[in-house]
Parts: structure tokens; sequence; C-alpha cells
């Protein structure tokens, strides 16, 4: 039943002239190229400011002699750590950045050669700063 369509439909596709390309269909046709430039970093990416360190800068302030530190209140200690409410002792001297006025300081000994320290902004619960040693 369908082999006498698809045997018609054969010989009417292969008796039709084949249909190349001319100069004039080629002329007519327009391609259009949808990609944009892509971007490149610049070689000057890699040049960045220069920061010297405190420490090896000879005209900045000693923060071990200007600023204030903190004192520790609220202390509580347990087998597992302790931790403790940190308070800026003085005005705040800003050496290494803004100085956060109050922090939560906790220690936390998970094994004897691993401590879990955390120090945090006491408004800002949520937010923790690890540092394994």
């Amino acid at each position: 039943m369908f082999l006498p369509f698809i045997r018609a439909s054969l010989l009417t596709l292969f008796s039709v002239a084949p249909l190349l390309p001319t100069a004039s269909l080629a002329q007519s046709v327009t391609t259009t190229s949808t990609s944009s430039a892509q971007f490149t970093v610049p070689s000057s990416a890699d040049i960045g400011f220069n920061v010297l360190p405190t420490i090896q800068d000879s005209e900045a302030p000693d923060p071990q002699a200007s600023c204030p530190g903190y004192t520790a209140s609220n202390v509580n200690q347990d087998a597992n750590g302790f931790s403790a409410d940190l308070t800026l002792a003085g005005n705040p001297c800003n050496a290494f950045g803004t100085d956060i006025q109050n922090l939560q300081f906790t220690v936390e000994y998970q094994s004897n050669d691993r401590v879990n320290i955390n120090i945090q902004p006491s408004v800002l619960v949520s937010m923790l700063v690890q540092i394994i040693i």
C-alpha cells in the first residue's frame, strides 16, 4: 500500500534536476552572523595596585602602640573550649580596616591537634569566620 507511494515519491524526487547554486543565486543569498566579539582580558590586567604590607611600611603607624585592642567579658569555659564577648577597649584606630566595636569570640577544641576559632560581629550572629590551625 505504501510501496507505490514511496516509489512514486522517489521517482519524482530524482527526476527533478538537482538544485545547484548558480552565480545569480549565490549573489542573492546573504549570510548573517549572530556571534559577537569575544572579550579578551588585556595583558595589563595582571598589574595591580602597589600594595605594601603594613609591617614593611616604615611610614605606617604601629598598630601595637596606637590601637586599643579588645577587652573580654562574659568568659565561659567548658571541656570543649571557651567563649567570650569582646569590646573595643578605646577609640578605633582602623589600622587594618574598620574596627568593629563588639565581637563574639568562640574557641572549640576539636582534637589534640585541631581547634576551631570563630570571631564574628555580635550584631551579625549568622556570619561565621573559621580558621582551622
